[in-house]
């Protein structure tokens, strides 16, 4: 898989050698895949990784665990991130762009 990243990678043009790359990594599947390809690749083309995470204040406890999951990888793979979290009239005023509504109440 790392093979074909890269030649997409070269194909494409989408990074170069001594490239900073911000990676935006959620918790999931996906992009924890992402930052372990693009961790695999940063040697050989001396790019510099950043792991930003933002916890958008919308699920709960499950947000602040994906933060402390993407926290933790961070650290474990040496990696500087920030990592971040909105307060919820601040996600509120984002999604209708006044924070004039009041979001639904969950049941």
């Amino acid at each position: 898989m790392v093979s074909r990243v890269r030649e997409m990678i070269e194909r494409y043009g989408l990074l170069g050698p001594g490239d900073r790359v911000v990676v935006a990594v959620s918790g999931g599947r996906d992009s924890v895949c992402l930052l372990h390809l693009l961790r695999s690749l940063a040697g050989a083309w001396d790019l510099s990784l950043h792991v930003a995470h933002l916890d958008h204040a919308l699920r709960g406890a499950a947000g602040r665990r994906d933060a402390a999951f993407v926290r933790r990888l961070a650290a474990r793979w040496n990696l500087p991130a920030t990592i971040d979290a909105l307060r919820r009239l601040q996600t509120l005023q984002t999604i209708t762009g006044s924070g004039s509504r009041r979001m639904p109440k969950r049941p």
